[in-house]
């Protein structure tokens, strides 16, 4: 009797063992959850109001691009004018263009990149989980990568035995529909995926606009105008280097902007359809206004004294 007692509490205790490790592993959990939430939240919302912040200097920038359409003259004299609502010297000192572009820009980046991160962690956290109680499903996959490899060399051994004339005909048919299959596939993939295009345009710009900023505020001791753009498209380093470099720079900025506006301020009210129709007109004024800038809508109209300048510095 005596040992039935034992063995009965030696159970009931084991039992409220494993009770309380599991209940605590799942409060464990949960509260890991609750922390990952709200992480991700302030990454999020700081994220999206320093983008905000920083799209009101970029907007500006963009419109100061495209009135190089019309003349020099006018670049310049917009450039100085928008220069007063993006340094507001007036209102917030020596500082205000850390206040307004660069902090909102850095806080941006920095964000976004700890959320991608972030994120990341916790897909590659999942993902160990699953690959661990799922092994039954892995032996599958090595199974059908068997059988698909064994089809493709049934596939390949076949093809060897067609006919030259065949092969030549198959060739041919398959790079004349080549090109048009991978557009056709590219541009629906690019109008599908719109928030995938925002974050490769967002990489893109974490590595460009540092370089930008270090060069057109931190390099020289003057600020930059008209003859700077044109005198690094026609002299140093050239056009084979500036415009891909400034196309790369303006398409992304202008589709993230896009994109983000949309996201952040009217919750993808706009449609895809109207998001790239919005994006492919303003990228078309802002790019004619970067030729004009380089020196190719109007060369013999550009005033390039100060090209004496620009190659001292």
């Amino acid at each position: 009797m005596d040992l039935f007692k034992s063995q009965l509490s030696t159970r009931m205790t084991t039992t409220n063992t494993t009770t309380t490790d599991s209940t605590s592993t799942t409060h464990s959990h949960r509260s890991t959850s609750s922390i990952q939430i709200v992480v991700d939240s302030f990454l999020k919302q700081v994220q999206q109001y320093s983008g905000i912040a920083f799209s009101f200097f970029l907007s500006l920038h963009l419109m100061n691009t495209m009135t190089a359409i019309l003349s020099q003259q006018t670049y310049d004299s917009m450039q100085q004018l928008l220069r007063r609502f993006y340094r507001p010297q007036w209102l917030l000192g020596d500082y205000a263009e850390y206040y307004v572009v660069l902090g909102p820009l850095a806080l941006h980046m920095l964000s976004g990149v700890s959320r991608r991160l972030f994120t990341r962690r916790r897909i590659f956290i999942s993902r160990k989980k699953i690959h661990q109680t799922n092994s039954d499903e892995e032996e599958w996959i090595q199974t059908k990568s068997l059988t698909s490899s064994n089809e493709e060399e049934r596939i390949h051994s076949k093809s060897l035995s067609l006919s030259t004339e065949t092969v030549i005909t198959k060739m041919s048919h398959f790079f004349n529909s080549f090109i048009s299959s991978k557009i056709s596939t590219f541009l629906k993939r690019i109008f599908n995926e719109p928030l995938q295009l925002h974050r490769i345009a967002g990489y893109i710009l974490i590595i460009l606009m540092p370089i930008h900023v270090t060069t057109t505020r931190w390099t020289y001791p003057i600020n930059s105008e008209f003859s700077q753009v044109t005198f690094s498209m026609e002299r140093k380093p050239g056009m084979a280097i500036m415009l891909p470099y400034y196309t790369i720079m303006l398409v992304s900025g202008v589709y993230h902007l896009c994109y983000g506006l949309n996201a952040a301020l009217f919750s993808y009210q706009c449609s895809k359809k109207r998001l790239f129709t919005i994006f492919g007109m303003v990228l078309i004024l802002a790019f004619i206004g970067l030729l004009g800038a380089g020196g190719v809508l109007y060369p013999d109209r550009i005033d390039r004294t100060n090209y004496v300048m620009w190659e001292q510095l």
